[in-house]
C-alpha cells in the first residue's frame, strides 16, 4: 500500500510496483540427451507391458511422469539449459513522487526509489548462469555486464537469486513487456545424478498413467497425491512463491 498525506496512491498506470510475469524456456540441447530411464526399467517396472506399447511408454508415458515430477517439486532433474524471461525488473512501476513526502510500506528486499535489488531464477537446482539480457526500446538486444550482479546459486535446495552489485543499477531502457531474459543451467546432471527417490516417484507415477488411460482413469490431479508418491515428492518440493 502506498500513500500520501494519507490518500492512497492510485491503482494504475506508473504509480505502483507492478507484477512481473516470468516465463521459462526450455533451450534445445545440440546433441542427444539420455532418458532418465532405459525402456527396458520401465518396462519391468510395468511388469512386461506389450513391446507394441514401447512407442507410446518413450514418448508419452515417461515424458509426462518426468513433466508432472518437475512441475510439483519445481525442479529440473536432468539438466537442461533454460531460458527465463521476464516483462521487467521486479518493483519498477510506480512515480517515485511517492517516495518524497508520502509513507512506503514494502518488502525488506525493496531497494530505496524504484525496484527490487535482487529476483529469483525458476528451477533448481541452478548450476551455472550463463548471460542476463535486456531488450531495448528500440528492439535491440544487450548483454547486462555480470560485474553489475551476484549470481547465488549455493543452495541447491533453494532458489538461486540474481542480486544487484551495490552501486549498479538495472538498465532503464527496456521495452514494454518481455524485456529480460536470463539464460542458465537447472537440474542435477544426467540421468545417473538424479536422486533414486525422484526417480523412483517417476517410475509409481508412470505406472498410475500407464494403469489408468481410460474413462475410469482416476482424476490426474490426484495422481500426485498418493502416499507413497507424496511422501517421496515431498522433501524435495520448493514453493513457488510470486515475486512483485
Amino acid at each position: 500500500m502506498f500513500s500520501n498525506g494519507g490518500n492512497s496512491a492510485p491503482l494504475g498506470g506508473w504509480t505502483v510496483p507492478r507484477p512481473v510475469f516470468k516465463r521459462l524456456q526450455v533451450i534445445p540441447s545440440e546433441g542427444p540427451v539420455d532418458p532418465l530411464f532405459t525402456l527396458n526399467i520401465l518396462r519391468t517396472h510395468l511388469r512386461q507391458p506389450s513391446p507394441l506399447d514401447d512407442d507410446y511408454l518413450k514418448t508419452v508415458i515417461l515424458p509426462t511422469a518426468v513433466d508432472a515430477v518437475e512441475q510439483y517439486i519445481s525442479r529440473t532433474l536432468i539438466t537442461k539449459n533454460l531460458r527465463m524471461w521476464m516483462d521487467f525488473i521486479p518493483g519498477m512501476g510506480r512515480d517515485d513522487s511517492y517516495n518524497q513526502n508520502g509513507v512506503i510500506e514494502a518488502p525488506v528486499s525493496y531497494s530505496g526509489g524504484t525496484s527490487f535489488r535482487w529476483f529469483d531464477l525458476m528451477s533448481a537446482p541452478v548450476t551455472e548462469v550463463t548471460s542476463i539480457n535486456f531488450i531495448t526500446d528500440a528492439g535491440d538486444e544487450v548483454v547486462f555486464d555480470d560485474a553489475n550482479y551476484i549470481a547465488d546459486f549455493s543452495d541447491p535446495d533453494a532458489n538461486a537469486r540474481i542480486i544487484l552489485q551495490r552501486g549498479s543499477v538495472w538498465p532503464t531502457d527496456l521495452r514494454v513487456a518481455k524485456s529480460l531474459f536470463i539464460d542458465y543451467k537447472a537440474g542435477y546432471g544426467a540421468a545417473t545424478d538424479v536422486p533414486a527417490s525422484l526417480k523412483h516417484a517417476v517410475l509409481l507415477i508412470a505406472t498410475a498413467l500407464y494403469t489408468n488411460r481410460g474413462d475410469s482413469a482416476d482424476a490426474q490431479d490426484m495422481v500426485l497425491h498418493f502416499p507413497a508418491i507424496t511422501a517421496l515428492l515431498n522433501p524435495y518440493r520448493i514453493i513457488k512463491i510470486g515475486t512483485l
